[in-house]
């Protein structure tokens, strides 16, 4: 067996590394919040009947919007002194520091869209078609996308380093619980969703020549096509 050690974690003792988290170009647009009736299913569903499911049909963008409010949206957010604000959102994160990034690319476009947590609102990211392209044909070797939309997890790993020693592990461990949060508010809205196993590190890789981010996820997402 090969394990790679990714250290000990512990937040820096007495010293902070402050961080100037990356900033992102491209226009947005504003994504309308679910209706408090909408929104109460998804605390009524069962975990125990939540299951992958493989199939998908196309999202409105609404039922993207459903989805991105119950599992990304801050929801309350505090200044620190690394460089950046820690949030609360739905899924735990080491430090509240919230490292990762939901990339979106819906259904069978060719643009890549970022999820801005703290405004709920989807951000065009400027000139990244080939970055889909390579992601699109890393998704299809694993599982055929049919209409899916595609959820990329691009990590900061700088913001979690800021206050933590050996922190690699904690930002893998951040995109667990991102995805199994995912995995519950897709199934508690009625719809479908599937984590790969790859990482999507090939098309993070081309979005920031400075190479602040890493691939930690992806996964599939659609609608429940009707039986």
């Amino acid at each position: 067996m090969t394990w790679i050690d990714l250290g000990n974690p512990s937040p820096l003792k007495g010293e902070i590394t402050p961080y100037s988290p990356l900033r992102w170009s491209g226009s947005y647009l504003a994504l309308d919040r679910p209706s408090p009736a909408r929104f109460a299913t998804i605390r009524a569903a069962s975990m125990r009947e939540r299951r992958t499911r493989r199939e998908f049909a196309s999202l409105t963008t609404q039922q993207l919007s459903d989805f991105l409010y119950a599992s990304c949206a801050t929801i309350a957010r505090y200044e620190s002194d690394y460089g950046f604000a820690i949030e609360r959102r739905p899924s735990p994160s080491s430090g509240a520091i919230h490292p990762i990034h939901s990339l979106i690319v819906r259904n069978s476009s060719d643009l890549l869209e970022r999820y801005c947590n703290q405004t709920h609102c989807l951000q065009l990211l400027d000139h990244l078609n080939d970055g889909v392209t390579i992601l699109r044909e890393m998704v299809d070797d694993v599982l055929d996308s049919q209409a899916a939309t595609i959820v990329l997890l691009a990590a900061e790993p700088g913001k979690t380093l800021a206050k933590y020693e050996n922190g690699a592990s904690l930002v893998w461990r951040d995109a667990g619980a991102l995805l199994a949060t995912m995995a519950f508010a897709a199934h508690s809205l009625g719809m479908n969703f599937c984590p790969l196993g790859i990482t999507g590190e090939r098309c993070v890789r081309s979005l920031d020549p400075h190479r602040r981010l890493v691939g930690v996820g992806v996964a599939l997402l659609g609608a429940r096509r009707a039986e």
